[in-house]
């Protein structure tokens, strides 16, 4: 089961927006966004937190499956070097 697009639909759905709709609000096309939900495709860090900040919900909510993060968002959380402070920062917090 593939938790963040299981996820991402639901919140879509509850809040009545379709994919294209969502896809505008956060920079991406109507297609991306069925990808995401699909398991096709991710999003990229930037990308994520727009979704999080549209349906008012924590990064956990939407990567995490049952309280483990998805190993593909650490890897690219760790590589992104605009959020490589911030990822030492959450693992000195032992967050991660």
């Amino acid at each position: 089961v593939y938790m963040f697009g299981q996820r991402l639909r639901e919140l879509r759905k509850k809040n009545g927006l379709t994919q294209a709709a969502l896809g505008e609000q956060i920079g991406v096309s109507a297609s991306a966004v069925g990808m995401y939900e699909q398991g096709h495709r991710e999003p990229d860090n930037y990308t994520l937190l727009k979704i999080c900040d549209i349906f008012e919900v924590s990064t956990d909510y939407l990567i995490n499956e049952d309280l483990k993060c998805s190993i593909f968002f650490k890897i690219s959380f760790l590589i992104s070097s605009k959020n490589l402070f911030i990822f030492l920062f959450l693992l000195y917090l032992d967050f991660i």
